[in-house]
Formats: C-alpha cells, sequence, structure tokens
C-alpha cells in the first residue's frame, strides 16, 4: 500500500471532508493521512518548511506568488486535463478559482471558500408581505417582523 501525507487546517471544514474522501483511495491501495496545524500556522507558516514532509499541502491563495517565484509547487495545469480544470472552475465561488492562477499556472485547487451571501425564504416573505430591503434600515425594518428572533 503507498502511504501519502497531508497537512491541512484546524477546523472541522479544513480537515473533515479530506478525512472522509481519503478513506475511498484505501481500495485502490492509497492511504493518505492528514495533519492538522492551527489556522495561525496556517496563515503564518512558510510552505517551503512543509514540503520536505507533505505529499498535499492545503494553502491559502496569497500564498501562490511565493509558490511559483520559489518553484515550491508544481503546476497542476501541466499534469491535470484541461476538461478537469474547467470543471472546477464552473463549481468554484466567485474568484475563488483564479486565486489560485499566478503567472499562468494553475498552483492550487480551491476546496474552500469564504462566502458571504444573502438569501431570503420566498414563503416567510409573501406570509409577513414585505419587500425585500435595499439598505441596512429596511433590513431592521424588515427583520422586526418576523416571527421569533432574527
Amino acid at each position: 500500500m503507498s502511504v501519502l501525507k497531508g497537512i491541512t487546517w484546524d477546523h472541522p471544514r479544513g480537515y473533515q471532508p479530506l478525512k472522509m474522501i481519503s478513506k475511498t483511495w484505501i481500495s485502490k491501495g492509497i492511504d493518505i493521512s492528514w495533519d492538522i496545524r492551527s489556522l495561525k500556522d496556517f496563515g503564518d507558516h512558510p510552505i517551503d518548511e512543509l514540503i520536505p514532509n507533505y505529499d498535499f499541502i492545503v494553502l491559502d491563495h496569497p500564498y501562490m506568488g511565493e509558490a511559483a517565484g520559489n518553484n515550491l509547487l508544481v503546476p497542476l495545469d501541466k499534469y491535470l486535463d484541461e476538461s478537469f480544470l474547467v470543471e472546477q472552475k464552473s463549481q468554484s465561488v466567485g474568484p475563488s478559482f483564479e486565486s489560485y492562477r499566478y503567472d499562468g499556472h494553475m498552483w492550487a485547487l480551491p476546496i474552500d471558500a469564504a462566502a458571504q451571501v444573502a438569501v431570503f425564504r420566498k414563503d416567510l416573505v409573501d406570509r409577513i408581505n414585505w419587500e425585500l430591503p435595499t439598505d441596512v434600515v429596511q433590513l431592521h425594518q424588515a427583520a422586526s417582523l418576523l416571527p421569533g428572533k432574527y
């Protein structure tokens, strides 16, 4: 069995999906284990110190310039099919996919994105008969009409 090692950040959103998907590779003879580092280390620890110890490194997009400039990572677009990259881009939120492109190459793929969104429940909007707010004042007025706490 081949053994691969990865490192990610210390939040269930950061490690639970990776641990679960890694289980699917065991049947193919590949065991992937994941170490977890603090959010502080995720932001501060130099990636060049992680490279000798890990096959997979979850890192944030600000490192792409360093990765490209110092040949720290392999350009994924040289190894992944273009159709796969197009699919990944189509399933990414906002500019998240492009934030991992630097100097004409993809150095990583987005697996998580902080995405602030606004949504509403049409059934509640219709029930209390209010129009969607367009500013903070209207938002507070609209929220005061909702049953219970908002």
